[in-house]
């Protein structure tokens, strides 16, 4: 059934903890505060919502994935002590639900890219929908000690933590630099942030606000040469956007950096997620750190939409 909100909100006074991409001030900002959610429970209390916001590209309605959003679709919780077997028909039973109404919402074309833990595709086959797959990398943290991941990550990157010659700085307020730094390191790969400078302040005060937000930067004789800022929840701490000066590239400020991040991520019981690429050189910058591949699923569905294939490649890369 559609639902506003207020259903989201009544479960979290309930005591129910979601992902960082599901809670309410998340959504507020993505989708501008104008969201609804798609809400279905199975008689055994586990419950299922999708958020969503009709969006119009070239006259088309659609659903797709929100600005600076990483991960969207359906999240499920299930009830407790569930026997695999009631797993396996409770998550069928909800997708299949949320999938029948995603296909009542007179819209012209739906894709979003689910979150990193769902991997049962067999709904979206049964509801023909089409499936592709993108990679994510995570370190699993939790109840590791910081010296039993050191010593997994390379001999390169051991060598360059030994010989660092820079300053993080935590919490640093320089959004300028910061949105320079990101602009900075994606021109290389041909592409431009595709949101604001508002957009990224805006970003990063909702989530200090909501204590869901860390930033790292490197400092080299008092200039700043790289940036990283990571949004968490209670489960995980994902690496979300990053940045590095070109010119410092031998300081090897990102590598660096993120031994910071996996030290804090080690320290607040969290996974790490690098939050995907299909950049060679990236997979195997994270893999240098002992990350495993992890499969996303991207999920699409046409109801007679107009839109070619650069207009849904837009749709889902949101940042």
């Amino acid at each position: 059934m559609i639902a506003s909100k207020d259903k989201l909100i009544q479960k979290i006074n309930k005591g129910y903890d979601f992902p960082v991409f599901f809670k309410p001030w998340f959504l507020d900002f993505a989708y501008d505060s104008n969201w609804n959610i798609i809400f279905v429970e199975h008689k055994n209390g586990s419950f299922a919502f999708l958020p969503y916001q009709k969006q119009i590209i070239h006259d088309n309605s659609c659903i797709a994935m929100a600005k600076m959003t990483q991960y969207a679709g359906p999240c499920i919780v299930l009830c407790p002590n569930l026997s695999q077997r009631k797993v396996y028909s409770t998550e069928d039973y909800l997708i299949s639900e949320i999938l029948n109404d995603i296909s009542k919402l007179n819209i012209n074309y739906y894709t979003q890219r689910w979150y990193l833990e769902y991997e049962n595709i067999i709904p979206l086959c049964y509801e023909n929908f089409d499936i592709a797959i993108r990679n994510t990398y995570v370190l699993q943290l939790r109840g590791s000690t910081y010296e039993n991941v050191y010593s997994k990550y390379s001999t390169q990157v051991r060598n360059k933590i030994k010989n660092k010659k820079i300053s993080i700085k935590i919490n640093d307020e320089n959004h300028l630099d910061f949105y320079k730094l990101f602009e900075q390191s994606l021109k290389k790969y041909q592409k431009k942030p595709k949101y604001t400078f508002d957009d990224y302040k805006n970003f990063i005060q909702k989530s200090k606000e909501n204590k869901g937000c860390i930033t790292f930067s490197a400092y080299f004789e008092s200039e700043i040469i790289a940036a990283a800022v990571c949004i968490y929840d209670s489960n995980y701490m994902y690496y979300y956007l990053a940045g590095e000066d070109e010119k410092n590239k031998s300081l090897n400020a990102p590598t660096i950096i993120l031994d910071e991040i996996v030290k804090f991520a080690i320290n607040n019981d969290l996974n790490l997620d690098y939050c995907g690429t299909m950049i060679k050189s990236l997979s195997s910058f994270y893999e240098s750190f002992s990350a495993q591949r992890k499969h996303v699923l991207i999920c699409s569905k046409s109801f007679e939409d107009s839109l070619n294939d650069e207009d849904k490649r837009k749709a889902l890369f949101s940042f």
